[in-house]
């Protein structure tokens, strides 16, 4: 006899089966000097659903045989750059340094698995340096880089409006003194006096390290001011106790002692410090945070 039922969910199962990510990717490319005019691949742009995932190199062995020590702080300072036009949703050639090269369609398992496997053949600088034993070293996981794949797995997983909870504007413009400034809020849940930003405190040196953290820590604490919100939330990304043991303890030690101070400086401005060291759980807590302005019913990107 024939388990109908068996076969029914087994169809169900399939059906539920998420479809692999896709969309239009872009080689970054910098040139160092315009004068040589010798552009450098330096990272991979995909563009999903809205959302923009992007790779960058975090391993510049290979560069600096070429170029000296001095192209590390170049090219970080040039991704600096480039995810600032990001965030104003400027994704075109910013200088005649900076180089978007649109190249088409792209799909894979995951967007995770895109850029890897874009990153591989297209970024030849990338690769890692050295003997294989020498590879393993603390990671770099840039903010931009989280708050993609966080929007990007409430997508996923949870099938809300994710613009209900990230606006598709970031910034929040504040007038100060006949003047006006942008602040980053990436989380602002519609209807609601919530407020959170996201931070990643995975950069291999410890001047990204504090620097983002007190950039997130200040923008929260000027919203709050202004009123944009009485409720505030800083989501900070742990490295894993794996990726902590790659650091030397007296840079383990002032990290910690960072951390710390962070969380009281927050403390005292009434800012809730939220630690995680899983994307996943990170953004489950999001959507449960937000889940009252949001509506589960409808999406935007089925």
């Amino acid at each position: 006899m024939v388990n109908f039922k068996g076969l029914e969910n087994k169809f169900k199962n399939l059906n539920s089966i998420s479809v692999p990510a896709e969309g239009r990717w872009t080689q970054i490319r910098w040139t160092p000097d315009l004068i040589a005019n010798e552009q450098i691949a330096i990272g991979i742009l995909l563009e999903s659903n809205g959302i923009v995932h992007t790779k960058f190199i975090d391993d510049f062995g290979r560069l600096k045989c070429v170029y000296g020590e001095d192209i590390e702080e170049h090219i970080e300072l040039a991704i600096d750059l480039i995810e600032y036009a990001l965030k104003r949703n400027y994704k075109k050639s910013i200088s005649p340094q900076i180089v978007f090269d649109q190249r088409g369609f792209a799909r894979g398992d995951s967007h995770t698995h895109i850029l890897e496997n874009l990153f591989e053949r297209a970024i030849p600088f990338g690769k890692p340096h050295g003997k294989i034993e020498q590879i393993e070293r603390f990671p770099t996981l840039r903010t931009q880089t989280l708050i993609s794949r966080i929007k990007a797995d409430i997508i996923h997983h949870n099938k809300v409006n994710v613009i209900n909870i990230f606006p598709e504007n970031p910034l929040v413009k504040v007038l100060n003194k006949n003047e006006i400034h942008q602040i980053e809020i990436p989380i602002r849940p519609i209807n609601s006096q919530q407020l959170a930003t996201i931070n990643s405190t995975i950069y291999r040196t410890f001047d990204k390290f504090e620097n983002n953290c007190l950039t997130a820590m200040n923008n929260l604490q000027v919203a709050k001011k202004c009123n944009f919100g009485n409720e505030a939330i800083l989501y900070n990304l742990l490295p894993t106790t794996e990726q902590f043991s790659l650091l030397s303890e007296p840079e383990q030690e002032k990290r910690y002692k960072f951390l710390d101070e962070l969380k009281w400086n927050l403390d005292l401005y009434e800012i809730e410090h939220r630690p995680f060291y899983t994307e996943s759980e990170m953004s489950s807590d999001i959507l449960a945070w937000a889940n009252p302005c949001v509506s589960p019913e409808s999406t935007l990107f089925e």
